[in-house]
């Protein structure tokens, strides 16, 4: 099992959730999320993910606000309403 890590921020709202997808965002896994110092600043998410096999993997992670709001893949201007675009990585397993 490996540990997968990363921080959030919303902006004007707190995150309520953090999810992460490794088959190009048709399904979605919930992190854990540690507790926030403040309602308005960054989280730190955890998720304890079982590589399937050795080779590449990619995930993707998309944030939701406290009001519902989810994170997009569409990459927008961060002005005025913050920025957009899911944040997603290639992960290289040697040994499943």
């Amino acid at each position: 099992q490996q540990r997968l890590r990363g921080i959030a921020y919303g902006g004007p709202e707190s995150i309520s959730e953090v999810q992460l997808s490794f088959d190009q965002e048709k399904t979605w896994v919930s992190a854990e999320i540690e507790p926030p110092l403040s309602p308005l600043t960054w989280v730190i998410w955890n998720y304890d993910w079982s590589p399937p096999k050795p080779g590449k993997h990619m995930v993707s992670v998309r944030a939701i606000d406290t009001k519902g709001k989810i994170q997009t893949s569409e990459i927008t201007r961060p002005q005025p309403a913050g920025a957009t675009g899911l944040h997603s990585i290639v992960l290289d397993v040697l040994n499943a």
